[in-house]
């Protein structure tokens, strides 16, 4: 559920941006690789790190990036030479947009909610 809204927003930042007029191109995926990371609990956690290549333009310039997923660390997402329809800026083509990739909203949103209630937590110290 959680995925759903954090993709809600995405696709709708998305909607807002110029680059929904930028050029498709099939990505290579390079790499999948499950990034282990400790959590503050003391348990394990983590997610996969994507890399892909794609070119560009009417010269096929290459290019690289990279996104991150989270899922489990025994089912890989995406597999070595799958191809992804990325969509890139042609002023700039180092620049893209992965309509599947994780964002990191999730953290924005965090922060947002923590700044809210210290803000009101303060107001209500403040009051009484």
């Amino acid at each position: 559920m959680f995925l759903s809204k954090e993709n809600d927003m995405s696709d709708f930042l998305w909607k807002l941006t110029p680059a929904r007029t930028w050029p498709t191109t099939d990505a290579t995926v390079d790499s999948c690789e499950w990034v282990r990371l400790h959590d503050h609990l003391g348990g394990i956690a983590g997610h996969y790190q994507i890399k892909f290549t794609y070119k560009s333009g009417d010269r096929g310039q290459v290019n690289h990036g990279e996104f991150c997923h989270h899922g489990t660390p025994h089912i890989a997402p995406y597999s070595v030479g799958e191809y992804l329809s990325i969509q890139y800026d042609p002023k700039k083509p180092s620049r893209y947009h992965f309509s599947g990739a994780g964002s990191n909203y999730e953290k924005l949103e965090a922060i947002l909610v923590m700044t809210v209630f210290a803000l009101l937590a303060g107001y209500v110290l403040y009051t009484f």
